[in-house]
């Protein structure tokens, strides 16, 4: 947690700040009385939750949109298998009736075509 959002919640439950400068770093210090520190570590907890279940949930959308994306190669994959396999059917039917070829082969490629 960021250290400002520390310092507004310590000033929310009435703690009493000062800030002071040394020569490596600011620090602040935080003086609490005992309610004062329990109800400063429930919003601690509180916001931490908050932050949790914002992770959370960005994590959840790019998830289900992964899945939606995946979910849709492999619908866009299984039509490709079908037609390619019932354009092979229409193949296999041309050699064993030479009579109707023609007309097998054309349904063949009017097949694979559906999928350009």
């Amino acid at each position: 947690m960021p250290r400002d959002e520390v310092t507004q919640l310590a000033k929310e439950v009435g703690a009493e700040i000062s800030a002071y400068i040394n020569y490596h770093y600011d620090e602040a210090v935080v003086v609490f009385y005992k309610d004062q520190l329990e109800r400063f570590a429930a919003l601690v907890a509180a916001a931490e939750r908050e932050r949790a279940i914002e992770i959370a949930k960005g994590m959840q959308e790019e998830l289900e949109a992964k899945f939606e994306q995946t979910y849709m190669q492999g619908v866009i994959a299984g039509a490709a298998a079908e037609r390619e396999a019932c354009a092979k059917v229409c193949e296999k039917a041309a050699e064993h009736n030479p009579d109707d070829a023609d007309v097998a082969y054309a349904f063949a490629d009017a097949i694979r075509a559906r999928g350009e």
